[in-house]
């Protein structure tokens, strides 16, 4: 993708010829970094005089908003990171259509997944059925109705790693068809590669690290509890040993987050559980 010759590592960053292939944009440990995660690129924002997390129409796609420098080699350090959004522009390179037509031929229609979309404001029957979303006060502690603007504006395009919006009923058919893993949706082979451990032990032991601390601890809160050794599939965190002893929630299973505090976690064996 020819765009990604301008992803440039920092000054700080060590350089060699690895390029990150598409399982390091995957499992977020290809060099890039959300900007307000990393007080580098909290400078080489402020240099360039452009704002974090730029959003809105004025940054209608992925160049737009996250064409700045990897802050890591690919392939050394995991840090949570729009990769995903950039391998969602891969596919439309590759395909040669939208990134939600690819979705919808490929997983969309063959789940009877029909209330999910990129574009919500084209779709007044979901507008109708939409929940109210809320936001604690940090003062008084109190829930407060929050009126999000991406309840009312749609993003120009969609985007791999955000933007797309469904209901619990759709979102359970797709964790189900993975679980599941009848080949369906995805090859065995695949299904059995995103839940396999994707970082080396020295990476993932500095995920880990990362995971406990701010500003990772305050966005995520705990994915795994304390003490629970973690590793990264393709698609989220992996436990690398048993959360709950005896319970549904074994070594190998996968969790991860939205921001809205959605939270999913999926059991791959032969009597797969999934709670959210």
């Amino acid at each position: 993708m020819p765009l990604r010759a301008s992803c440039r590592l920092p000054k700080s960053a060590s350089r060699n010829s690895d390029d990150g292939p598409l399982r390091r944009m995957l499992s977020h440990s290809a060099g890039w970094c959300y900007d307000e995660m990393s007080p580098l690129l909290h400078k080489w924002r402020a240099v360039h005089n452009q704002p974090l997390q730029p959003d809105g129409n004025a940054y209608p796609d992925v160049p737009s908003r996250f064409l700045y420098p990897l802050i890591t080699e690919p392939g050394t350090q995991w840090r949570y990171s729009p990769a995903v959004d950039w391998a969602g522009l891969l596919v439309e390179r590759l395909t040669g259509g939208t990134l939600e037509e690819f979705m919808i031929k490929n997983i969309f229609e063959p789940l009877g997944m029909r209330t999910t979309t990129f574009f919500l404001q084209k779709r007044p029957d979901m507008i109708a059925k939409r929940v109210d979303m809320t936001l604690r006060n940090k003062e008084t502690g109190r829930l407060e109705f929050n009126d999000e603007k991406y309840w009312h504006e749609d993003t120009p395009v969609g985007f791999g790693g955000m933007t797309l919006k469904t209901t619990p009923n759709d979102f359970m058919q797709l964790l189900h068809a993975i679980l599941l893993n009848d080949g369906r949706l995805l090859s065995p082979a695949l299904v059995e590669e995103m839940f396999r451990p994707q970082l080396n032990d020295e990476t993932a032991e500095e995920m880990n690290r990362l995971l406990i601390a701010p500003p990772y601890e305050i966005f995520f809160g705990r994915l795994v509890p304390g003490g629970i050794k973690a590793n990264f599939g393709l698609g989220g965190l992996l436990a690398m040993e048993d959360v709950l002893p005896g319970g549904w929630r074994r070594k190998g299973s996968m969790v991860w987050y939205g921001l809205p505090n959605l939270h999913w976690v999926g059991q791959p064996c032969r009597q797969s559980t999934m709670r959210g």
